[in-house]
């Protein structure tokens, strides 16, 4: 099963599909592209680059825009924590992780 995560940004609409090979977690597809204030209908063309009839996990972030789709969020710490753990033991534990958005920069 893959999962599908989808940020809806200030500027820019990213969506991601990864696979978990256990405890790997594989990249298969990502994409980002700007909405110059048309997020639902750039996140409508960006999804039709992923097979999305597969069986997904699917989950959005972005408090702005996600109210836009029918779907389970996350607010972007919880998102942050959530990557951060399934990617720590690859690549180490850091002391700090950066959000740079197109309107925020954030530390963790």
């Amino acid at each position: 099963m893959a999962s599908i995560g989808i940020c809806m940004g200030a500027s820019n609409i990213k969506v991601v599909k990864i696979s978990r090979n256990s405890p790997q977690l594989k990249v298969n597809k990502y994409l980002t592209s700007p909405h110059e204030g048309n997020a639902k209908g750039t996140l409508k063309e960006v999804l039709k680059e992923f097979d999305i009839e597969e069986e997904n996990n699917f989950a959005v972030t972005g408090r702005k825009f996600k109210d836009f789709v029918n779907l389970p969020s996350l607010s972007e710490p919880e998102a942050t924590e959530l990557a951060y753990s399934s990617l720590k033991d690859k690549y180490g534990e850091v002391e700090a992780i950066v959000s740079a958005g197109g309107e925020t920069f954030m530390a963790y």
